[in-house]
């Protein structure tokens, strides 16, 4: 009889530790991780354009490549910028029409736009080479960019970051639980790539009469953010 109740004993224990194995064995906790790296900025892109009308599109189109020669002169003579680092973005001529409320009359006139993209490799030259075109006849800034050339690095660092950030959550997760992190089941990033913000100034219309000239920007930072997804074991903790 005695020995009937330790077989008995002995099975219920080791049933429970059957079941506590199963259950810590099919168990797992998934968490976010999140982080933000930021890089000093080491050039700029400056966006600018030269727009100009007249009562032909012929004319205007004279004029805004008078005037884009000029703003191409001073990039290249004045500010020593590379034609390399020059490129039109976009250049389109189309008809305004202006509407006399008083007479009722439509008068048709065409403006021409040629935009430019110019990157600086100096940072410290985006004023001057600002100012130098305004100078030269541009009249639509419309905005500057500061980017880092190491921004690569700094998106690896922040996925490395966030994994870390998303390890320390699951281990207080599992802690609270009793339990302990096994191996990792899967890992995801989320938005790979995208949360990446410039430091960038916009200008509306910049006309060359109005402009003070001595233009005096910050560049600042460059900053990229990394989220992930990963799943992880629960064990027992010992």
């Amino acid at each position: 009889m005695k020995n009937l109740l330790r077989i008995l004993a002995l099975a219920a224990v080791l049933a429970l530790c059957l079941a506590t194995t199963a259950l810590a064995d099919g168990a797992t906790v998934t968490v976010n991780g999140s982080a933000q790296v930021n890089a000093p900025t080491d050039h700029a892109v400056i966006r600018l354009g030269i727009t100009t009308r007249a009562e032909t599109p012929s004319q205007a189109q004279a004029e805004n490549n008078e005037r884009a020669e000029e703003v191409m002169k001073a990039l290249t003579e004045v500010c020593d910028i590379a034609e390399d680092k020059i490129a039109t973005s976009y250049f389109s001529i189309y008809t305004m029409t202006d509407w006399n409320s008083v007479t009722g009359a439509e008068k048709t006139t065409y403006q021409a736009m040629h935009a430019l993209s110019v990157t600086v490799d100096n940072i410290d030259q985006a004023g001057a080479v600002i100012d130098a075109c305004v100078a030269a006849g541009a009249n639509n800034i419309e905005n500057v960019s500061f980017e880092s050339s190491t921004l690569k690095e700094a998106y690896d660092q922040a996925l490395t970051e966030a994994v870390a950030d998303a390890k320390r959550k699951a281990e207080l997760l599992a802690a609270a639980s009793g339990m302990k992190l096994g191996g990792i089941v899967s890992i995801t990033t989320v938005g790979a790539g995208s949360d990446i913000y410039n430091n960038t100034f916009r200008f509306e219309k910049a006309a060359a009469e109005e402009a003070a000239g001595d233009t005096k920007l910050a560049p600042g930072t460059q900053s990229t953010g990394a989220t992930v997804t990963v799943t992880w074991e629960l064990v027992k903790a010992e």
